[in-house]
């Protein structure tokens, strides 16, 4: 994929200043920042998820986490395989009247 930018001056003097150090071209440093900041992204949507897995977020703080709307969430962990309800077998029985 090739991508152009419009930055302002000063924003790629800093970009050109960090890539000269790392020894690498500008559009190189660039798309160093770009794929690790595509990581973290991945990461932080994982971690989200996996921490409404173990029930440490509800729908609402892992949403936010992730900068997304509840509704976004739950298509999430919906395409993820997890269910949006975070109740035990035995509670829903419990509750149900069955157990």
């Amino acid at each position: 994929m090739t991508l152009t930018l419009e930055l302002p001056p000063e924003t790629e003097a800093r970009l050109r200043r960090a890539a000269d150090r790392e020894g690498q071209t500008l559009a190189a440093w660039v798309r160093t920042l770009a794929e690790a900041e595509a990581e973290r992204q991945g990461s932080s949507d994982e971690d989200a998820c996996t921490r409404y897995q173990r029930q440490e977020l509800t729908h609402g703080e892992a949403a936010s986490l992730l900068g997304v709307t509840r509704a976004g969430f739950l298509a999430e962990i919906g395409r993820r395989g997890v269910s949006p309800f975070q109740y035990a077998a035995t509670q829903v029985l419990a509750e149900a009247g069955l157990a």
